[in-house]
């Protein structure tokens, strides 16, 4: 195991069992290592796994957007961690998004950083224009949510990991200079062992409600 885990409370039913488990680490934007010279988009937040169930787990993440030049967050991308995958936006459990965020549906071309087989955006895609206005404003908080698979050995940490240690992208368009940024995130110190995970029941259908905020 990669980072320290907090598990929750396990529950069997005849010959099914589950254990719910949940790990968040600290983030920030890596502006040493953006798409531009001069890096104006920026962000502090966390990044949050859960495994809910056998077949069930949840990546959380809730980020701030500290950019300069009222900057917009406008998309995000990235690859599986080992031992997860088929990872998909889930705009009902995400909250302070505008109605414009959906799946990045197809994976995108995240270059110069390569590509990325998930996320989500407003414009359902990497590169697309349009308006910039459903984005995240400078200074507010939202929390994005997607629905996947994964298992008790996986950690936070292990979705920065993969690209070299850029995995986790972040693109921000609609500045006042009319600059635009595309940025990795980076832990920032050491995992903050999550809430207590909650009894899973896949049988039944459970998926655990995120705190709305």
């Amino acid at each position: 195991m990669t980072t320290p885990r907090t598990f929750g409370l396990c529950i069997a039913l005849g010959a099914f069992a589950s254990c719910a488990q949940a790990d968040i680490i600290n983030i920030v934007s890596n502006n040493a290592s953006s798409s531009n010279e001069t890096s104006y988009g920026s962000f502090t937040g966390s990044l949050q796994y859960d495994f809910i169930a056998p077949g069930v787990a949840q990546l959380s993440l809730t980020l701030t957007n500290t950019s300069d030049h009222e900057g917009k967050l406008v998309a995000l991308a990235f690859d599986a961690a080992t031992g997860t995958s088929g990872w998909s936006f889930d705009s009902t459990m995400s909250t302070g998004l505008s109605d414009d965020w959906s799946d990045l549906d197809g994976g995108a071309s995240t270059e110069p950083f390569g590509d990325r087989a998930f996320g989500a955006s407003t414009s359902n895609s990497w590169l697309g224009g349009g308006s910039p206005n459903g984005g995240l404003a400078a200074g507010a908080t939202a929390t994005w949510v997607f629905m996947g698979s994964g298992g008790l050995d996986v950690g936070a940490l292990d979705f920065l990991s993969p690209n070299g240690g850029h995995n986790l992208l972040f693109r921000f368009r609609g500045f006042s200079n009319d600059a635009s940024d595309k940025v990795p995130a980076m832990a920032v110190t050491d995992p903050i062992p999550g809430a207590a995970g909650l009894p899973a029941i896949a049988l039944l259908g459970f998926r655990r409600r995120r705190r709305r905020g």
